[in-house]
Formats: C-alpha cells, sequence, structure tokens
C-alpha cells in the first residue's frame, strides 16, 4: 500500500471507470449526487459508531468517510496536498488564541485564514497547461 490516498483512490476511480476531474471544476449533476449520497452514507455510519461506542464502526466509518472525501476531491479535480499543506500552515498559526469552553482552539488576533482560492488557481492554471502541451 502506498502513502499517497489520494493517488490510492484515484487508482479505484481508474479501475472502476468513475469520474476523475483532471482540473478544478464542478461535475455534472450525477456526480454531484454521488458524492453527496457516499458522503452523508460514511458520516452517517460514524455518527452511528460514535453514539454506539463502538470503535470497529467508528475506525471502519472513518476510514470509509476519508476514501469518500477523496473520491470528491478526485472527482472535482482537486489536489488535496498542497491545500492540506496550508490548513495546516493556518491551523498552526492559531497560538495564543486560546479554547471555547468546548475545547475548540481558537483563531488569535490578527490570525489569517488558509489561502484556498489562491492554490485552487493555481491547480487550474497547471490543468491548463498541462493539457496545452498535450
Amino acid at each position: 500500500m502506498s502513502t499517497n490516498w489520494q493517488q490510492d483512490v484515484r487508482d479505484f476511480h481508474k479501475k472502476f471507470e468513475c469520474h476523475i476531474g483532471l482540473t478544478p471544476d464542478i461535475p455534472s449533476e450525477q456526480i454531484i449526487d454521488l458524492r453527496k449520497r457516499l458522503i452523508f452514507e460514511e458520516f452517517s455510519e460514524l455518527m452511528s459508531g460514535i453514539d454506539k461506542n463502538d470503535l470497529i464502526d467508528i475506525a471502519d466509518a472513518s476510514a470509509d468517510l476519508i476514501y469518500v472525501i477523496l473520491g470528491t476531491l478526485v472527482s472535482y479535480g482537486i489536489e488535496l496536498q498542497p491545500i492540506w499543506d496550508e490548513v495546516q500552515r493556518s491551523n498552526m498559526a492559531k497560538v495564543g488564541g486560546g479554547k471555547d469552553g468546548g475545547g475548540k482552539v481558537r483563531k488569535p488576533e490578527g490570525w489569517k485564514p488558509p489561502d484556498i482560492a489562491q492554490e485552487i488557481h493555481s491547480q487550474c492554471v497547471e490543468g491548463l497547461e498541462k493539457a496545452g502541451r498535450n
């Protein structure tokens, strides 16, 4: 098994002829409906496992939900790693924000959100450049 989970899911999509977006874009309504249904099913299974305090169901549903989310990114033509890196950078910059009453880490004054729009734009440009070279 590889350590590139998104590539693993892309390989699944290729093998079973599921939609793969070549650049960031909104897929057809049929693909959107499928992605929403799959996410809802796996999320519901995870919530059920949590409600039952069932570690096996929690682990299984969590892995399945991650797989389905990665499949959604594949379907939308979005590469996760650079976006993940930007979100991680932004989250790690929450030093000094403290936590709310429920334990959620808060954003400190001056905190900047991740620049997802710039990364999506970069992926679109890279995709168009690759398409032009083929």
